[in-house]
């Protein structure tokens, strides 16, 4: 706990609640398993919820039991940023940071967008963007996985859905690199905002002449008693972009990451294709990628921590499926493994809208990869970035044409 002692603990923080984590610093350089790593030692060190004085100070939350019991207390542990000064950005996200009922009212705006049934409509789509960027770099005998694929598959996904312009990828994705892995917090309201301004002339353009896309859904949209505002519309399509890239990228590459070092793992999804579905819920368990927060409503106990009103929390998601209490040997990644219970999508009225374009998403990309690539391996050792969302700094892998 070196250099606690020099940064602020607020009077109400005991001692013993302490325990010096940086989300940004702790994941950053680690080479196998960042998730299980970071599991281990907090589990093993830290409390179940402990106070960081890292990041402007904040509740670190590291339990699947507490997570659960506090997203069903939305009057307590709000997602409104009025509570969490962290969360104070342009444009509000839509519908993550409200709280029920407005938060149900909202979720109902981009629901049809996201059925199975819609899912089901995207499929040739998505397995041709799959098959497309596999067969771009086939030909190399090896790749970035990260800048080549994870990257550029899901956002040309979101592009598509949104009826974007594909050749705005690459200036997009430096807003959500600003956004996502940057410890300066003027420098991520920035990004936000980028994203933001670029999506409010695309809004603009569907108010004026709606398609069948999600961005004109979410401009022609209204809620029950009244029309949705300019900047609900905004923070809609900005969380969508945000949503859409950042958990499969990370997840993804962590996927890919763990079967070049796990041939064993990967030549059971090559010898048997209808296994990657199942399977692929073990792999998404042990990979958890992003952060979420609350902010506290009130002074108020839970349990026996004491927390005081606009206090912010941290909930720990990239070690949710490695909790022990609710998973036996959690770090072991089993394909055998009669369910993969975990909250990697969240929990609650907040579960993930998009989990299910998630899913089909990394299952699909695994289908094509194992149909072309019957061994591929590392070419060098990753080392991770922490953040709202820890990915791979690097995944460079190699096979042979």
């Amino acid at each position: 706990m070196s250099g606690v002692a020099e940064l602020p603990i607020p009077a109400h923080v005991p001692a013993e609640r302490v325990f010096d984590f940086d989300f940004f610093r702790d994941p950053a350089g680690m080479r196998e398993h960042a998730q299980r790593d970071i599991a281990e030692m907090l589990h093993a060190k830290a409390p179940d919820i402990f106070y960081t004085p890292r990041n402007g100070g904040h509740w670190v939350v590291t339990r699947v039991a507490d997570v659960v019991e506090m997203f069903r207390q939305p009057e307590l542990f709000s997602n409104d940023p009025v509570h969490n000064k962290a969360r104070q950005m342009y444009p509000r996200f839509a519908p993550l940071e409200y709280d029920p009922p407005t938060h149900t009212e909202l979720r109902r705006v981009v629901n049809p967008f996201f059925t199975p049934a819609a899912v089901q409509k995207m499929l040739s789509g998505i397995r041709g963007q799959a098959e497309d960027l596999i067969a771009e770099i086939a030909p190399r005998g090896g790749c970035e996985f990260v800048a080549d694929i994870a990257q550029r598959y899901p956002v040309n996904i979101f592009l598509r859905m949104a009826d974007a312009n594909l050749n705005d990828r690459e200036h997009l994705l430096e807003f959500a690199h600003g956004y996502l892995r940057n410890a300066v917090h003027a420098e991520r309201i920035k990004a936000r905002a980028g994203i933001a301004n670029y999506l409010s002339g695309i809004i603009e353009a569907r108010t004026k002449n709606p398609g069948h896309d999600l961005i004109s859904m979410i401009a022609t949209s209204r809620l029950p008693e009244r029309e949705l505002t300019l900047d609900e519309k905004i923070g809609f399509a900005t969380f969508a972009f945000f949503a859409g890239l950042d958990t499969v990228m990370a997840m993804l590459s962590h996927i890919m990451h763990f079967l070049a070092r796990n041939p064993a793992h990967y030549a059971k999804l090559v010898g048997e294709p209808e296994s990657i579905q199942v399977r692929l819920e073990e792999l998404i368990r042990g990979h958890g990628v992003n952060l979420t927060e609350r902010g506290v409503t009130q002074d108020a106990a839970y349990r026996d921590v004491q927390f005081r009103k606009d206090d912010r929390i941290v909930i720990m998601f990239p070690i949710m499926g490695l909790d022990d209490h609710e998973t036996p040997e959690p770090g072991h990644i089993d394909f055998d493994r009669r369910i993969s219970r975990h909250i990697n999508f969240g929990a609650g009225p907040h579960r993930c809208i998009g989990s299910h374009l998630a899913r089909v998403e990394m299952r699909i990309f695994l289908e094509e990869w194992t149909k072309k690539f019957p061994r591929f391996e590392l070419a060098e050792k990753v080392m991770i970035k922490g953040g709202v969302v820890w990915v791979p700094e690097a995944l460079n892998l190699r096979w042979e044409v």
